[in-house]
This record gives C-alpha cells, sequence and structure tokens, in this order.
C-alpha cells in the first residue's frame, strides 16, 4: 500500500525529471540561436560570416541574461533581429517546458495508480503457476504436477473473486505474451525449493499450509528473485520503487482470505485507504514545489552560506525546497514530521552526507519560518509547531 512517503519519493522524482527536462530544453534552445545565426548556403547574397558568428554570440548572451538578475538598463544595446531571435526562442523555451511539466504532472498520477496493475499480475502469475502444477501445460504431467498447489485454496480464492477478476480482465492483465518465462520460473525457480517439495507430499494440506506456500512463492521467488525482477523492470521502470507498495499489498491480501462457509472472503488490498486525499497531497506537493522553486531556493541559498548553492547535489536540493514547501504550503502537517520524512528520504536517495547536511539546515529554516510567522500550523495536536 501506499503511504505518504512513498508519494513524496514519487514528487521528488518526478521533480527531478522536470529539473532535467529544464536543462535539455536549455540547451536546446542554445542550439537553436546558434543555428539561427549560421550562414544560409541558399542564399544568393554573400554573407559576412565573422558578423553572423558575432551576433550569434551576442544572442546567447541575451538569452542567458533572461535567467539571472540583470539591470536591462544597464545593458548593452540590441539589435532589432537578435531580440527577434532571442525572444522567439524563449517562447519555444517555455512552451516546451510547460508541455513536460504537463506530462509529469499527469504521468505523476498514472504511475501511483499502475500500482495497481502490478497487484494484480502477480495475482496472475500465482494462478499461472497453479495451472502449470495442474500439468495442464505439459506432455508428460507427472514430471512436474503438484495437485495441491492446483487445489491451492489461497489461489483458489483469487481466481473466484470477481472483483478482482473484473479488474483483470478490465485492465486486460494477463501473462501470454510471457508463457515460456513463467514455465521457467516454474521449473527451475520454485520446483526445486525445499519448502515447495516439502508442500508437494503434503497429503491434505489445510488453508494455513495453502497461504503459507503462496505466501513463500510471492515473498521469496517473485518479489526477492532477480530474473523475475528483470521481466517486471521491463514493464516498469518505477518497479524498484513500486515493489514495495506492491508486495506489501499482496501479502495483506493473500492474509485477509478466510472459508466462510462454501464461499471465499477476501480484502483486496487497496492502493491508499483515502486515494483521493492522498492524490490531491502529491500533486500539490509538486505543482507548489515548481511554482515557488525560485523562493525556495533563495530560502535554501540564504541558510547555506558556506556552501556553493550551485555545487549542491540536485536531489539534495529537491529534497530541501519540497521539504520548505511542505512546511509552508500543508499546515495541517507537523514540522516534525515533515523533517523526519525527507531525512529518511534524504538517507536513500541523496549522498552519505546528505543525512545530516538536510537535518541542520530544515531545523534552521524551520526556526526562521516559524519565527517570521511564514509556517503556520493548524489543526489538533499541532500547537507545538517545532
Amino acid at each position: 500500500m501506499l503511504n505518504r512517503r512513498s508519494l513524496r519519493i514519487k514528487v521528488a522524482q518526478n521533480l527531478y525529471a522536470y529539473n532535467q527536462c529544464k536543462r535539455a530544453n536549455y540547451e536546446i534552445a542554445l542550439k537553436e540561436i546558434e543555428q539561427r545565426f549560421q550562414p544560409d548556403l541558399l542564399s544568393p547574397e554573400e554573407q559576412d560570416k565573422e558578423e553572423l558568428k558575432q551576433s550569434g554570440k551576442q544572442a546567447v548572451a541575451v538569452f542567458k541574461r533572461k535567467f539571472v538578475e540583470v539591470d536591462e538598463k544597464k545593458a548593452e544595446p540590441i539589435e532589432e533581429k537578435i531580440k527577434e531571435v532571442v525572444n522567439d526562442v524563449y517562447l519555444s523555451y517555455e512552451n516546451n517546458l510547460k508541455k513536460d511539466l504537463k506530462f509529469l504532472r499527469r504521468n505523476l498520477v498514472i504511475d501511483a495508480e499502475k500500482i495497481v496493475d502490478r497487484q494484480l499480475m502477480v495475482f496472475e502469475l500465482l494462478v499461472e503457476f497453479a495451472e502449470i502444477a495442474s500439468g495442464k501445460y505439459f506432455k508428460n504431467p507427472a514430471k512436474f504436477v503438484s495437485d495441491n498447489l492446483k487445489n491451492n485454496q489461497v489461489i483458489a480464492a483469487i481466481k473466484s473473486n470477481k472483483s478482482l477478476q473484473n479488474m483483470v480482465v478490465k485492465k486486460n492483465i494477463h501473462w501470454n505474451n510471457h508463457h515460456q518465462d513463467v514455465l521457467t520460473w516454474y521449473r527451475e525457480i520454485i520446483n526445486e525449493t525445499p519448502e515447495y517439495i516439502a508442500y508437494k507430499g503434503l497429503k491434505a494440506p489445510d488453508l494455513d499450509d495453502d497461504r503459507k506456500i503462496v505466501t513463500f512463492i510471492a515473498k521469496n521467488q517473485i518479489f526477492k528473485n532477480e530474473i523475475v525482477n528483470a521481466l517486471f523492470e521491463e514493464l516498469d521502470l518505477t518497479w524498484e520503487e513500486n515493489k514495495v507498495a506492491v508486495k506489501s499489498m499482496v501479502l495483506k491480501t493473500i492474509k485477509s482470505i478466510e472459508a466462510d462457509k462454501e464461499e471465499w472472503t477476501m480484502e483486496v488490498s487497496p492502493l491508499s485507504y483515502n486515494w483521493e486525499d492522498d492524490k490531491a497531497f502529491f500533486e500539490k506537493l509538486f505543482i507548489d514545489s515548481v511554482e515557488n522553486d525560485e523562493d525556495f531556493e533563495n530560502l535554501v541559498a540564504e541558510k547555506s552560506k558556506n556552501w556553493d548553492i550551485h555545487r549542491l547535489a540536485m536531489m539534495d536540493k529537491i529534497i530541501l525546497k519540497m521539504a520548505i514547501c511542505e512546511m509552508i504550503k500543508f499546515p495541517s502537517i507537523p514540522i516534525k514530521v515533515t523533517i523526519n520524512e525527507y531525512i529518511e528520504i534524504s538517507k536513500r536517495y541523496s549522498t552519505p552526507k546528505s543525512k545530516q547536511f538536510v537535518n541542520g539546515l530544515l531545523d534552521s529554516l524551520a526556526n526562521k519560518l516559524v519565527s517570521e510567522g511564514i509556517v503556520k500550523k493548524s489543526g489538533r495536536g499541532l500547537i507545538d509547531n517545532k
């Protein structure tokens, strides 16, 4: 199941991608300016290559000035052609950034909701293993058959759950394109393990036996196996991060399965207990971080005077600015919670020394923002803002 830390990480990843887009678009814009001042090889008139070269250099300088604070009154006069080219390229740069931002904002939600699909894929993979164990795909069934897994009550509950199976059909979840992979996994990863051999030897496994082997296959043979995970990574670029939530959801669902007379009861673990609230949280965190980036950058720069702000690791800067955004823009989240969350994220996603740096800087920033009345917390339990 997705928790708030997972959502913060997804925002950080998308902010990192947005920063990469900004850099790429900036370089594209510089190349475009350079191209605009190249000699026109098809022109019948003779062109002054040196003059074009100098104009190109001036245009690049003018374009770069748009990204720093400059007193334009003191700047050198600019030719109309250079102004026109720079304004045109800058407009294109901004439009490209808007498109990138729109894509990343949409992808933020899609990537999170994709976790449900991955959960369904794991359930369908368990069903496939049971089909293989029945001997359905073998010329010599006796070699690989395990009637116990074929009749496994946990897998039977998964197959008979109408809600889950409707989602499988609706989302078109299947392993048809990877049938040979699944056969290989069964033979080489599952069939020869001591746990599975012991399960096959049981004369009449009960629900606990069935649950134990399915949990073992999911936990150890699906989520931990490098070969299986390599295929999931091909299907999902963020699998390494999403896997934590998928694993939690699958194991909780398996644990919930119980026999109720002639029917099975099963609680399919949701993506979140309140997805609409969580979605609103991380969409707002992403957009507010982007829209207030310059202000947050200045706050970080002010509090890290002994550091060159431009030489800080990009992920450190993203983590710091997200934390500032959360302190200022989310009045119901305690400051302690925010600081602790971003310290934990920095441990995993930034440099070895980031934990101490992030901790010290955020603590100092929190004191400053509270004392200046910029951070105001409201709600039960938030009297102590620190």
